[in-house]
């Protein structure tokens, strides 16, 4: 089975922002979006667009307040896989990206924490 890994970072005041990667790391699309069906399934057409039938998205989420439920009820519903970042680990991530290349960031190269 094909997966594409979705991150978005939840905006709380402005809009959430996505990134869509495929399986080699290459980045698919970026997307800002509101938290409604119509925008998120449109960001979900995108992240699947050019995938073979039965791709999983598999959506990286820090639960940043509530903000995220929607988004998880969104893609879990239709079958795809999310996972919650905790805070910790997302300052992990961010500490251990902040220092790379900007090529090296959209690659899956493993960092501190990542099981």
């Amino acid at each position: 089975m094909q997966r594409r890994l979705v991150g978005i970072d939840l905006g709380i005041a402005s809009a959430h922002t996505v990134r869509v990667l495929d399986e080699g790391g290459r980045e698919v699309c970026r997307r800002r979006c509101e938290p409604t069906v119509a925008i998120l399934t449109a960001v979900r057409d995108a992240a699947l667009a050019g995938a073979g039938a039965g791709t999983c998205l598999e959506v990286v989420i820090e639960p940043t307040g509530p903000a995220w439920l929607p988004i998880a009820v969104f893609f879990t519903v239709r079958g795809h896989r999310v996972f919650r970042v905790s805070s910790a680990k997302a300052a992990d991530l961010r500490r251990f990206l902040s220092g790379m290349p900007s090529p090296t960031v959209s690659t899956r190269t493993p960092w501190p924490g990542c099981r």
